[in-house]
């Protein structure tokens, strides 16, 4: 699991307020959401969340984490989102082709095509 999910997952425990129910909310194994917890506290080398059998609470360094988690989330989702196609085709085209198959063939093609893409 990459260490996006892992925040996310992370984050989803502090929404849900237990493993399992943000495993529900994901529709994943228990095991998976703790398994990301684990490896979030091996690679940082604190305890983030204090376990019972009753409740879950999150550390000083674990609140530390999940304030920094909604951040590194946000941005990435933001980051992500600005490269999905949102139908918009801009830049250069370049071609090369014969002068009279340019002219015949491709001419009556790219003005379409630009017609319905002017920004290109």
């Amino acid at each position: 699991m990459d260490r996006i999910d892992a925040l996310r997952l992370l984050l989803d425990v502090a929404a849900a307020g237990s493993f399992s129910g943000a495993a529900r909310q994901r529709g994943l194994a228990t095991s998976t959401v703790a398994q990301a917890v684990d490896q979030l506290e091996a690679e940082s080398g604190v305890t983030l969340i204090t376990r019972s059998t009753r409740r879950l609470v999150f550390t000083r360094e674990g609140e530390t984490l999940l304030s920094d988690a909604r951040r590194i989330v946000s941005d990435w989702d933001a980051a992500i989102s600005a490269f999905k196609d949102d139908g918009v085709l801009s830049g250069d085209i370049r071609l090369t082709a014969t002068n009279d198959f340019g002219r015949s063939q491709l001419r009556p093609l790219l003005d379409d095509f630009q017609s319905r893409h002017p920004a290109l």
